[in-house]
């Protein structure tokens, strides 16, 4: 029927198109598929395809070939062509000078004594990608899969991190992201893999204020850290508000609310909870960096003039002040009034604004039509790339 009827996929649940997507609903298809380089292409491979093609990946997956394929190029012009099990030579090039979407690594990349393999959970618009360290101690750390359910997220992490294998998938139990990880890294290499998650933070979060449930967002916290557990990697990290530590503390070797500033180079007042299987021990910083250091020249503020920021709460700060910004959320947030008195519409900081006080070096390649509130959600929940920095290097 599905063959006949390619649109009965969009009625299918996501777990019926997992199944689905285990078998070659096209024999006759396959082969072109393989000539063309497709074979074990994933709903991640191409920002915003729809769920309704194959949620698997693999060197020796073939998709369900129900619905017409959806080029990467066709949705969003800009992403660079896809490149699909990419040698360890043709990621190191791709590092160095971007020019494709890797969308799997080959096997043999993990075979080598010189690669430590990642893999990261929720991984939004790609703070821990962008931040991590690359090579260290004559090992490359390569992330082999970042797992993502929104699709606009998804696409956004891969034009900022082309790199990096991101997977559009939502994730439902342990056992079904065993086997999807499996797809991309094999199990044999799990015992010396770095695994790390940053679930949403929205339902224990002080800065919603209409939809807390800190009873949720607990469960949602322990159910990633028992799959994480399952997985058995050799060390796993999880990162979430401070607000959670409260359950979690003295319980695991690292389960610590670790202020940013002290650890990073962070123009931002931001604090947040770290929990590991083993113990971790950050660098810490002294370096101060202010609100103007990061957006004063960007805004044309002026060297000996007094400027203010205000948040959500209507709490002012001084654009000078030690303890840089508020901590950035989707909410309001203006920065520039010479005078508390003086905040208008156009103090409103955007989302490029925003991502450099969460520590990015530029602001981030946008796909072409995100609305700029769902921007400013991206940029509040990622983890600052210069604290993912210090947390890989850990």
């Amino acid at each position: 029927e599905l063959q006949q009827k390619p649109e009965l996929m969009l009625e299918l649940s996501e777990s019926d198109r997992a199944l689905v997507a285990a078998f070659d609903l096209s024999e006759s298809r396959r082969p072109a598929n393989e000539a063309a380089g497709r074979e074990g292409t994933s709903d991640a491979s191409v920002g915003g395809r729809a769920n309704s093609e194959s949620v698997l990946s693999g060197s020796n997956f073939a998709f369900a070939a129900a619905l017409p394929r959806q080029s990467v190029r066709s949705a969003e012009p800009d992403v660079l062509p896809e490149l699909h099990n990419a040698t360890f030579e043709q990621w190191l090039a791709n590092v160095q000078d971007p020019k494709y979407t890797i969308t799997r690594l080959d096997d043999s990349v993990w075979a080598r004594d010189d690669v430590l393999p990642s893999v990261v959970f929720c991984g939004g618009m790609g703070g821990v990608s962008t931040g991590s360290i690359v090579r260290r101690d004559g090992k490359y750390v390569i992330t082999a899969l970042v797992i993502e359910c929104d699709p606009e997220v998804c696409q956004t992490h891969r034009l900022n991190n082309p790199s990096v294998p991101v997977l559009q998938q939502r994730i439902v139990n342990a056992n079904e992201t065993k086997h999807i990880v499996a797809r991309f890294l094999p199990r044999s290499h799990w015992r010396r893999a770095w695994f790390h998650s940053s679930n949403s933070c929205k339902k224990a979060s002080t800065a919603n204020m209409t939809g807390r449930d800190i009873g949720a967002a607990l469960s949602d916290t322990i159910f990633y850290i028992q799959m994480m557990e399952k997985l058995g990697p050799a060390i796993w990290t999880l990162e979430n508000v401070s607000e959670l530590h409260q359950f979690f503390r003295g319980k695991y070797p690292t389960a610590h609310v670790f202020s940013m500033k002290q650890h990073c180079r962070l123009a931002q007042d931001r604090r947040r909870m770290v929990l590991s299987n083993r113990t971790l021990f950050l660098n810490r910083t002294t370096e101060v960096c202010t609100v103007r250091d990061v957006l004063g020249e960007k805004k044309g503020w002026e060297a000996n003039r007094r400027y203010w920021m205000r948040n959500a709460w209507g709490y002012v700060r001084d654009v000078d002040s030690s303890k840089g910004s508020y901590s950035i959320t989707s909410g309001h947030l203006q920065a520039g009034a010479s005078d508390v008195g003086e905040f208008g519409p156009q103090h409103v900081l955007t989302s490029d604004d925003r991502a450099l006080l969460q520590g990015y070096d530029a602001p981030p390649v946008w796909p072409r039509k995100i609305s700029e509130g769902k921007r400013r959600a991206m940029v509040a929940q990622v983890v600052p790339p210069p604290f993912a920095e210090q947390l890989s290097i850990s």
